[in-house]
């Protein structure tokens, strides 16, 4: 499992957080739209990342695989799993300041997932499911179940953080900070991020100090700290592995890949590979997914 890795400039040490000030990343990653619902978009976690400053979810997943409030400040399912009712948190505005409301959440998502019957009712949305969905709660934390207010002109607005100020889709991104946002106002008053910059080219702009935040290889991380720069670490996102291409396999076959599965040095690989960034993986999921099983 290898982890995404951020590289942040110098900043003061022993220091709180202040509010105001502008954000400058870099990113190579060039969205065409940053509409949640749009399938035609590679689910990247760049991409999930700006989602985020823009929408929010009914529920969030923590490091341990927990739903965490969100939107949703409750939940209750059936027996069965079929049906859930969540309740929405109240004084919450949508970024053209129109209240969030059951009959909001149901719609939006209505369009993501058609399969589903959603319905408000009171202060709450219900979900039906054509069979049992235990890991109801997984799929409205996904960036595509990010609930957004859609006008007939087409206009999208979310509940998060930020609003965007000025889009020049494949070049520039500018959001400001809301105000009256229900999780607490960001303490940056905006954020710049400049798309489709090379590593090469983020490397250079943070030298030259024209930007904040920039993303590094997993096998630059341990060079980079060696020169005492602040290298942030995600888990593990991206799962490498080797793999057989043939579809069928005779007996002899299933055990070469289980003499091969044995016998690889993974500690090895993470180490020389991957400098020590990433985990080991013990199975095809992460170990804190539901539906984790260890095999190797």
């Amino acid at each position: 499992m290898a982890s995404s890795c951020l590289l942040a400039a110098a900043a003061s040490a022993a220091t709180r957080p202040q509010y105001g000030g502008t954000l400058r990343v870099s990113t190579r990653i060039v969205p065409v739209s940053l509409d949640p619902a749009d399938s035609t978009q590679p689910d990247s976690i760049a991409r999930h990342n700006l989602i985020g400053l823009l929408f929010d979810n009914l529920v969030t997943i923590d490091g341990a695989g927990r739903a965490q409030p969100a939107l949703a400040t409750s939940w209750q399912a059936e027996p069965g799993n079929q049906r859930w009712q969540l309740s929405i948190r109240q004084n919450v505005d949508f970024q053209d300041g129109s209240p969030l409301r059951p009959d909001a959440v149901a719609a939006s998502l209505r369009l993501t997932n058609p399969a589903w019957t959603v319905y408000p009712t009171g202060n709450s949305v219900v979900i039906e499911c054509s069979s049992p969905a235990p890991n109801l709660l997984s799929e409205l934390a996904l960036s595509r179940n990010a609930i957004a207010k859609r006008t007939p002109a087409g206009t999208i607005f979310g509940t998060g953080p930020f609003q965007i100020s000025d889009w020049q889709p494949g070049s520039k991104l500018t959001l400001v900070a809301q105000e009256g946002y229900w999780g607490g106002r960001p303490f940056v008053d905006s954020v710049v991020i400049e798309m489709g910059k090379s590593v090469h080219d983020q490397m250079i702009a943070l030298e030259l100090g024209k930007t904040d935040l920039i993303e590094v290889a997993p096998e630059q991380v341990r060079r980079l700290s060696m020169q005492s720069r602040r290298v942030v670490t995600s888990a593990p996102l991206e799962l490498m592995a080797l793999v057989f291409t043939r579809d069928r396999q005779s007996p002899e076959e299933g055990r070469l890949r289980d003499v091969l599965a044995l016998s690889i040095d993974r500690a090895a690989m993470r180490n020389v590979l991957l400098q020590g960034q990433g985990e080991i993986a013990g199975g095809i999921l992460p170990n804190w997914m539901s539906g984790y099983e260890f095999i190797f």
